[in-house]
């Protein structure tokens, strides 16, 4: 996937509260939703600069990672006839600490009210992201 290459900037807009969201079309997919933390004028440029160069071009790694993660806490199989997770969103925001948060956003479809987040620590000693929470939101 080539999406390291694009520039969420260019399309971005204001969900309020300091959010910003792009959307990236995916190959033979909806739009991946890409969610950054700012201002009131404007999109953090070091998240946006985070999400190129750290996360976009790990994104396939990350999503397989999410997915063994909620698979190891739920049981897809009997709790929704084994369907798929899919990826909804992307989120970057800034931690109290200056440091990045990450956090996918994905859906079930036999969950339609329903979705399922997994947070992720960046390990710098093994530079790798490691999973470190997960939730389930009701819409």
């Amino acid at each position: 996937m080539e999406a390291h290459e694009t520039n969420v900037s260019q399309s971005s807009f204001t969900l309020g509260s300091g959010e910003w969201l792009s959307r990236l079309r995916m190959p033979g997919r909806h739009c991946l939703e890409l969610v950054v933390s700012g201002t009131a004028s404007g999109p953090d440029l070091e998240c946006i600069a985070y999400l190129n160069a750290e996360v976009l071009p790990r994104l396939s790694v990350l999503v397989e990672t999410a997915h063994r993660h909620l698979d190891e806490y739920v049981d897809r199989q009997k709790l929704f006839n084994g369907a798929s997770w899919w990826l909804e969103s992307v989120r970057v925001e800034r931690g109290e600490d200056s440091r990045h948060k990450l956090t996918l956003e994905l859906c079930i479809e036999e969950d339609p009210y329903g979705y399922w987040t997994v947070g992720f620590t960046y390990l710098d000693y093994w530079n790798k992201f490691w999973p470190s929470s997960f939730t389930r939101l009701q819409q």
